[in-house]
């Protein structure tokens, strides 16, 4: 019988299974009380009930009450389930001054009708104050309802995503209630009462409620307070990475906006990242001859981001090697071209990259673990001047940055015609790598991408920042690393993240980028860094296979199937609909479906 590879779920060659996905869904019942719902709330959804917006309808919701822990108050987290009704690494505290019901359980006989229909509440219409608690309760009426949800970072990593969504569902009396929805960072625990309120993690959307959910789901998409979205009832959040968050839902004006419920959902990579590492051997341009330099089958990087085919660089530089004053003005032939970087699968892409830095240097890892890991987070480089980065005031190629505070820095070009590449794909993330070089220095690195325009790579005086496109995310590694990865994910320069090793800048598009590492002192290094392509919002979808004999009958729900003799490519489209059977006779075949 022929061999038979069959792809789970595909937007592009290279996108992760879809088989391991969950999604963790939130129910607040109209029966209120604190903890999770009784058995005798109308709206209970049973384990076997499917609700949620198109795409994203899951099983196995959480039934909550109208505040509480696992105990019902200040207690032991309720540990969240996912949608194949495992137990997870989420924890939730919630919140709120009332619970309510819209009346579209019995209304339309449906799970949707069940989930729309009990929801959190206050009678405190206004604009959010800053939360005075150390936990989720105990805070204005203004500020309910609010619901703390920690421990995302290693759900992540379980399933291999590499951030999530959050999903808010948004009905409640009809009266034109008038509400805003966004995302908070935090950090601290509410259950030890040392929670404390971070920064804004998402632009704002703006809903303005006057009709009960009839069955259909509208999104909310309105961003500004004066043209809010009219009988919408759902909001998406993207782009999160951070380990803890807090939802907050809050009545700007009238009687009482409503909070149905939430989901999160996990995202994924799709196709082939590209990772750049900063070998020990120091030189110019491409340096596969360093001791910590990565072989193209060794697989290194944190969880979730994990990849071949590392493109292994030296100092500063481009393809012919430049990397100073003195050697551009000596060799009499001005810049050079930039070094073209592979991605994970070893093909070229169109991604173009010019480097600078002060030092560069090894951190032992490589020789102490001896592990792809190790050599990823030996070699580095770094700069003797520390301090917070302007923008470069050369106009030049990132190896003529004039000042020392300004490297360790690298500029990426061609960055939108290769996410063009990968169907699905809206936008990339970009993951840092640093660490600790030796002793107790543990200074902090600030992570951050800028927009560029103009010529990266000539020095013509036409390269140009324009405006910086992530928060500051700030890390303070505390060794050399050890073999395990930390997160970096704190916005705040006065508390970085103690501990970490990596970060991740989220929702980027420009076709053109510098990546900042910013150095707060001596002994910190950049090791390499990522650039992830990153689904949008299309839903994943499952292709399911059985075989019999020599026939492989394959049903996806929706989309169109594609072959292929080789994974690679190329990918043919096919006028088949599920169910589709198949008789094996080539020696392999890979089949895939396409929903965009």
């Amino acid at each position: 019988m022929a061999g038979v590879i069959v792809g789970a779920a595909a937007l592009a060659a290279g996108l992760q299974s879809a088989t391991a996905q969950t999604t963790v869904g939130v129910h607040f019942g109209n029966a209120g009380g604190t903890g999770y719902a009784t058995n005798t709330s109308t709206d209970l959804l049973l384990p076997t009930d499917s609700a949620g917006i198109p795409g994203y309808a899951q099983t196995n919701w959480n039934n909550l009450g109208a505040q509480g822990d696992s105990v019902g108050f200040m207690g032991t987290p309720v540990v969240l389930t996912n949608s194949a009704g495992a137990a997870t690494s989420l924890s939730i505290e919630w919140a709120s001054t009332l619970v309510g019901s819209t009346g579209t359980a019995a209304g339309l006989g449906t799970p949707d009708g069940k989930l729309m229909d009990g929801y959190l509440y206050t009678y405190g219409p206004g604009l959010a104050t800053p939360l005075t608690s150390g936990a989720v309760y105990y805070n204005p009426a203004n500020d309910n309802p609010l619901a703390y949800v920690g421990g995302l970072n290693a759900w992540c990593q379980a399933q291999g995503a590499v951030g999530y969504k959050v999903v808010l569902y948004t009905s409640g009396y009809s009266s034109y209630e008038y509400f805003e929805g966004y995302l908070e960072s935090v950090t601290g625990s509410p259950f030890s009462f040392t929670m404390v309120e971070g920064s804004v993690l998402t632009p704002p959307l703006y809903g303005r409620e006057n009709a009960s959910f009839s069955g259909t789901y509208a999104p909310i998409t309105g961003t500004s307070s004066n043209s809010p979205s009219y009988n919408a009832n759902y909001m998406v959040f993207a782009g999160l990475t951070n380990d803890a968050i807090l939802i907050r839902l809050q009545c700007i004006a009238d009687f009482g906006a409503g909070l149905n419920g939430f989901q999160i959902i996990p995202v994924f990579a799709t196709g082939a990242s590209v990772g750049v590492h900063f070998v020990s051997a120091g030189g110019p341009s491409v340096q596969n001859s360093s001791p910590d330099s990565i072989s193209p089958t060794a697989s290194a990087g944190a969880p979730g981001y994990a990849q071949t085919n590392w493109n292994n660089l030296g100092a500063a530089g481009d393809s012919y090697g430049n990397w100073g004053w003195a050697t551009w003005i000596n060799n009499g032939s001005g810049p050079g071209a930039p070094v073209v970087l592979n991605d994970s699968i070893g093909s070229p892409t169109s991604l173009q990259i010019t480097w600078g830095s002060s030092g560069y240097g090894s951190t032992g890892a490589a020789a102490a673990l001896g592990t792809p890991d190790g050599d990823l987070m030996d070699g580095f480089i770094n700069t003797y001047a520390g301090g917070p980065a302007s923008f470069m005031t050369n106009n030049g190629p990132a190896y003529f940055a004039p000042n020392a505070n300004q490297t360790p820095l690298a500029t990426i070009s061609g960055l939108n015609s290769w996410v063009a590449g990968y169907p699905g794909a809206v936008g990339y993330n970009v993951v840092l790598y640093f660490s600790e070089v030796a002793g107790t220095y543990s200074p902090t690195v600030e992570g951050y991408v800028n927009a560029t325009t103009g010529d990266v790579v000539s020095g013509n005086g036409t390269l140009t920042e324009v405006a910086t496109l992530t928060p500051p995310v700030f890390g303070q590694a505390t060794g050399t690393f050890a073999g395990t990865y930390v997160q970096a994910t704190s916005t705040n320069s006065s508390s970085p993240t103690v501990g970490a090793n990596y970060m991740v800048l989220t929702g980027l598009t420009n076709d053109s980028i510098v990546i900042h590492a910013v150095m707060y002192g001596y002994q910190e290094a950049l090791n390499g860094f990522q650039i992830v392509p990153v689904l949008g919002s299309t839903p994943v979808v499952t292709l399911v296979s059985t075989v019999s004999g020599s026939s492989l009958t394959l049903s996806w729900p929706q989309g169109t199937l594609q072959t292929a003799t080789n994974l690679l490519g190329p990918w043919m489209s096919s006028p088949a609909t599920s169910p589709f059977t198949d008789t094996m006779t080539n020696a392999m075949e890979f089949y895939r479906v396409k929903v965009q």
